[in-house]
């Protein structure tokens, strides 16, 4: 387990890398480490309304760059990642996670109902563009573990906004389905020419931004 000093030194380590190695993998272990950072990411209510497509298909990666405005990060890090939100919730979504509690915990009918009951209650969260705007908060709490998941294991990461989701859709083929495009996240190692890296953060003083009661 890490120190809290250790753990500190990652996060003062990380950075939105903006040039990979395109020479340097990242070795199955640590990937499939970092693959689990995904599928153990917190969302709101536990609902897992996401789905994240690694993309290792070097033409759709060229594509995807393209649609990135030519950031060359999505085509030289080791590997690239689409985050992707449900476009809506449905009835069918929760009766999933529902039943999937109940395989895992095996929860009573009566919770079962209880919990259906809950997660209605507060639908009226995901609806219009409220709702579109809150399943991209879960995406983007994602990003944000799996990138400190990364820094933990020296692993380079830089979380792309500047891209153009609509095409992502076209080119990954998800116009017609549930999810859409919200970010796109690049893993890797710096390249020694990225300058960024050796600047300093910049950064208000902690205790501009945190208080206490």
């Amino acid at each position: 387990m890490m120190t809290p000093q250790e753990y500190k030194d990652a996060l003062m380590w990380r950075y939105a890398c903006k040039k990979f190695d395109p020479a340097a993998r990242i070795a199955p272990a640590t990937w499939d480490a970092l693959e689990e950072a995904f599928h153990l990411a917190p969302s709101s209510l536990g609902l897992q309304l996401w789905h994240f497509i690694v993309v290792d298909d070097r033409e759709i990666r060229e594509k995807l760059c393209e649609a990135s405005f030519n950031q060359t990060q999505v085509r030289d890090a080791s590997k690239y990642v689409v985050l992707c939100a449900r476009r809506d919730v449905q009835d069918s979504d929760l009766l999933a996670h529902i039943n999937r509690a109940h395989e895992v915990l095996n929860t009573s009918e009566e919770r079962m109902q209880s919990a259906y009951a809950k997660y209605k209650g507060y639908s009226v969260f995901w609806q219009g563009d409220e709702g579109k705007s809150w399943m991209e908060s879960q995406v983007h709490l994602a990003a944000g573990f799996v990138a400190a998941a990364a820094a933990c294991l020296h692993v380079d990461t830089c979380i792309m906004g500047g891209i153009v989701p609509a095409k992502y859709d076209e080119i990954l083929g998800l116009e017609d389905s549930p999810y859409r495009t919200v970010l796109g996240m690049a893993f890797g190692y710096r390249s020694p020419e990225d300058a960024h890296a050796l600047e300093a953060k910049v950064r208000y003083p902690k205790d501009k931004v945190i208080s206490h009661c």
